[in-house]
């Protein structure tokens, strides 16, 4: 029987939606003959906000910059068709590579983002439990001037383009029992309406379980999300048009964000467990499950990676190269940890980077590279 977790329902929306981190740094020449041609953009939480940038063809740290004004940790999110990445806390800023443009948006802490290309916006929520209550908006992503404003609260929101939808937890707050988590929802933003609302996996009595991390197969019919009850922790695969579970597997903590590989046949948990040493919360893998059916492919340990031989690894977050070809890993959730590189097709750690001054690496996220 899985145990209980010790944090209680504000201290993990806490975790869950604060975070830290920022970017920014002198324009430079960076020359590379590799095919991906992707940086990866990743925050670290030091005495001051942190961003680092990757060159992922050489695997290499190219430029970093301290943001000594910014408090709190921000979220990342890179724009897929262009080298230009968004870092959300107190307020939202846009660099293109490391070289900050001039817009911003003063608004506490966006819960999920992304850009869309037709019309050329960025499409961002904010949780209805945080200071000045939910708000999902719309703004044009050449001058940041925002195009409409809802009152509807999302959590991790994820842009469907395709379908024209903004998908996310419905995250209302009750007086007695705090945020409450138990709601997916779909909100169509080119119409401006919530299309649905729904429970997904409720128990034999018709309670839902919590809702955490999710995200949403490329083809647009499945949805994988973590999932949390008194007793148990379970990664559940959501068939989005018939309303239906598809398949059920259990973790140990909820807070890990599920991806999909660039394929669509394959789920990558990185599971953190809950960072102490009991041999219970000790996970320090990432499973990789069929997309299809649940199966567990394979389970990569990265104890060898621990920070000092001593540290537990704590991975949360997982990203793919276009190709398909190599994962990167962030191995800190509550715990210092280092970023590590995945060969996807060995599954095999082929680089792991850690510096004594990263205090917790927070979120991370990939885009192009700047020519």
């Amino acid at each position: 029987m899985q145990r209980l977790p010790r944090i209680d329902a504000w201290g993990l929306m806490i975790i869950v939606i604060a975070g830290l981190l920022l970017a920014c740094t002198s324009e430079r020449s960076i020359e590379s003959n590799g095919e991906e041609r992707s940086f990866v953009y990743v925050s670290i939480q030091q005495d001051t906000v942190v961003t680092i940038i990757f060159d992922a063809d050489a695997d290499t740290i190219i430029d970093s910059i301290r943001i000594p004004e910014w408090i709190g940790a921000p979220y990342v999110y890179a724009d897929p068709r262009r080298p230009v990445v968004a870092l959300t806390t107190a307020e939202l800023r846009m660099f293109r590579g490391a070289e900050p443009l001039p817009q911003s948006i003063d608004y506490y802490r966006f819960a999920g983002l992304g850009f869309i290309e037709d019309p050329d916006w960025i499409v961002a929520s904010v949780s209805g439990c945080l200071p000045g209550g939910g708000r999902t908006a719309a703004y044009n992503a050449t001058d940041l001037s925002q195009v409409y404003s809802d009152t509807l609260g999302l959590l991790n929101a994820q842009v469907c383009e395709e379908q024209g939808l903004l998908f996310g937890i419905s995250s209302p707050c009750d007086p007695a029992e705090g945020p409450i988590f138990s709601l997916f929802a779909s909100y169509d933003y080119g119409n401006r309406r919530v299309v649905e609302t729904w429970s997904i996996d409720p128990d034999s009595s018709g309670r839902p379980p919590s809702l955490w991390r999710f995200r949403v197969h490329p083809d647009g019919r499945r949805l994988y999300v973590t999932t949390s009850t008194r007793q148990s922790h379970v990664l559940v695969c959501y068939d989005l048009r018939e309303r239906v579970i598809i398949w059920r597997q259990p973790i140990v903590a909820t807070l890990g964000e599920p991806r999909v590989t660039p394929d669509g046949k394959e789920v990558w948990y990185p599971d953190p467990g809950w960072g102490t040493p009991d041999p219970y919360d000790l996970v320090e893998t990432v499973t990789v499950f069929d997309a299809d059916n649940g199966t567990v492919l394979s389970e990569i340990s990265l104890k060898d990676y621990r920070v000092g031989g001593e540290v537990p690894v704590t991975p949360r977050v997982v990203r793919f190269l276009p190709s398909g070809k190599k994962a990167y890993v962030l191995g800190a959730f509550n715990n210092p940890g280092p970023l590590l590189i995945i060969d996807v097709p060995s599954r095999e750690v082929i680089k792991s980077f850690w510096q004594e001054d990263w205090r917790w690496l927070f979120d991370m996220d990939l885009g192009p590279a700047v020519d």
